[in-house]
């Protein structure tokens, strides 16, 4: 059983962040999880995690704002979205080593990804026929995590030299596709072929992302109903 992430917030960070967590749990015992007061002290939590690269405590904020995610809709769940995709960007790309970068943050990236992609998944059911702006936004936010450098890294990149950098964070890099090809591939196993040909027409479609889409249009079906 996974602990609970109230409970791993109070063990992993202390009374220092807005405040301290009494008032944290008196809004969860309140119910009023969607309130702005709450939503930023989960997001000033998360980013005290994060600029001390505690795991653990950051994936339990996020697994909190994630309830909260569920409770919203219209605007309101799109702007709390993008935050938490904002979030993802602002983790360290890796902790710098003798030879390499070490991974970092492994855990709440990777729940930042299964979150958007949940989303993306979700619009695509809603509306099978057509693309919405929404929905291609949050597919080009995985896209972007998929191939794209931080821009949170470019003190160190100017020091080392974008080569250099690329060379000592290929583990890191390499292993953070991976991660996103099994979310995804796992995401588009029940979406239609219709809608799988629609996204790839789009232009900016990573190979990676192009070939796995491909994979999936001929198995659920797409090939078949082309050779009718």
């Amino acid at each position: 059983m996974s602990a609970n992430p109230w409970d791993v917030l109070l063990e992993c960070l202390d009374s220092r962040v807005d405040g301290g967590f009494e008032s944290i749990f008196v809004y969860r015992e309140l119910g009023c999880l969607k309130t702005p007061e709450f939503v930023k002290k989960i997001k000033d939590i998360f980013l005290e995690a994060a600029s001390i690269n505690n795991d653990k405590a950051a994936l339990s904020a996020l697994k909190i704002l994630r309830r909260v995610l569920e409770l919203s809709n219209g605007e309101e769940r799109e702007d709390l979205l993008k935050t938490i995709q904002d979030f993802y960007w602002q983790m360290s790309y890796g902790r710098e080593s003798v030879q390499e970068f070490l991974p970092v943050m492994e855990n709440s990236k990777e729940f930042i990804i299964q979150a958007v992609i949940w989303e993306w998944e979700m619009v695509n059911s809603h509306n099978p026929k057509a693309l919405s702006e929404h929905g291609k936004k949050l597919f080009r936010f995985i896209a972007e995590c998929y191939v794209c450098l931080p821009e949170n890294s470019g003190k160190i990149i100017k020091r080392l030299g974008e080569n250099s950098f690329r060379h000592r964070t290929r583990n890191i890099f390499e292993k953070n596709q991976e991660t996103i090809e099994k979310i995804l591939r796992d995401a588009i196993k029940t979406i239609s072929p219709e809608n799988l040909e629609l996204w790839l027409k789009e232009k900016w479609m990573p190979n990676g992302f192009a070939k796995l889409l491909g994979i999936a249009w001929a198995r659920n079906g797409g090939y078949i109903k082309l050779m009718k």
